[in-house]
């Protein structure tokens, strides 16, 4: 919305020019980590970790000015403190969100070929042709017999 009211120079009060560079280039970052986070793909956790480390890098350095004046700042519901918690949550759960995706996905491939698309007989995870995608399956536990 920023960019919308204010052009590229709406992040002008930041003091640091690469700030507001990487402020104006969150408007493809965010909706490209969205998209990757959504699809559960691996590499949209390391890039919302990276750019969430950079977003509170640069928001503490072009903030630290008013903390300093004013360290009461620090506990107000908009400003570094939403931005610094929902960071460390990012971050603190890359990792094990990575694994559990790379685990999934070697399962995923442990599923035996005659278990694909209806010949399900003795498999316990089924994949099963996905609506409208050409022929291409989808995975779910095998209910019934």
């Amino acid at each position: 919305m920023d960019l919308v009211l204010g052009g590229v120079h709406a992040h002008a009060h930041f003091s640091q020019v690469p700030s507001e560079m990487f402020f104006v280039g969150l408007v493809i970052l965010d909706p490209l980590v969205a998209v990757l986070v959504g699809l559960v793909r691996r590499e949209g956790v390391w890039l919302a970790s990276g750019v969430m480390a950079l977003d509170l890098t640069a928001n503490w350095i072009d903030n630290w000015p008013w903390v300093q004046e004013d360290p009461s700042r620090l506990l107000r519901l908009v400003g570094l403190l939403p931005v610094t918690l929902f960071a460390v949550f990012v971050i603190a759960t890359a990792v094990p969100l990575h694994r559990a995706l790379a685990v999934s996905a070697s399962a995923l491939a442990q599923i035996p070929h005659g278990c694909c698309c209806g010949e399900s007989r003795g498999c316990s995870i089924v994949r099963r042709p996905a609506s409208g995608t050409g022929g291409s399956c989808t995975v779910s536990a095998r209910t019934g017999s």
